[in-house]
């Protein structure tokens, strides 16, 4: 993933000369909606408590683009969750309480970046970026209300992207993204046992705009 992220940028210094320099630029604003399946790295912990460690993830958000040359800003949300049940880790074995949990993740995303075109491709715009991320992290159990646990942790993402117009002011592209939060988990539970602390992960993203 890091990898896909790092060709964004070195594209971008490679095709440096290809680029419009006489454009007078006007700052630009495009909401859009977002569709992620996101990674979680805590991937065990995920799966014993709720069966898996890849998500749905939906959300929307701003983009401000040509804040200053080709620099752009971002505020972004997105929900995520799933339910499964409480459970503890014996001898590397999962075992499950039989206790319903339902976990609800919500990441807000404030971030920069740089868009480029190359004359090659003028159809296309790639970027790149790195900005803060918010995690918000609950879960609850309605048998077990004492062991309810949630919070907000600070962390980061970095992120490179392509998109193409489709139609009038509407535009589409496909994002990817790393994210990391780190000692957000591992203090107990299934986390503490796999030693799993991020709530981080790998985010693959279909973004449609709209321009303003």
């Amino acid at each position: 993933m890091r990898r896909l992220i790092g060709g964004f940028v070195l594209a971008g210094c490679v095709a440096a000369p290809a680029w419009a320099q006489d454009r007078v630029e006007t700052p630009v604003f495009r909401a859009y909606v977002q569709f992620d399946r996101v990674g979680m790295s805590a991937s065990q912990s995920f799966e014993a408590v709720l069966g898996k460690s890849s998500f749905m993830a939906v959300g929307g958000g701003i983009d401000v683009i040509d804040v200053w040359r080709r620099v752009f800003a971002r505020v972004a949300l997105s929900r995520m969750g799933g339910d499964g049940f409480r459970a503890f880790v014996a001898n590397g074995e999962v075992v499950s309480l039989n206790v319903p949990i339902e976990v609800r993740m919500t990441a807000i995303e404030v971030a920069g970046g740089w868009r480029f075109v190359l004359r090659t491709l003028p159809k296309y715009t790639f970027y790149g970026g790195a900005g803060l991320l918010r995690f918000g992290y609950s879960e609850k159990s309605e048998f077990a209300a004492g062991e309810d646990n949630s919070g907000g942790f600070l962390g980061q993402v970095i992120f490179g992207g392509v998109e193409v117009p489709v139609w009038k002011r509407v535009v589409a592209g496909v994002e990817a993204q790393y994210r990391s939060v780190p000692n957000a988990i591992g203090d107990e539970a299934v986390s503490a046992a796999f030693q799993e602390t991020n709530l981080g992960g790998a985010v693959l993203r279909v973004v449609i705009g709209i321009r303003k």
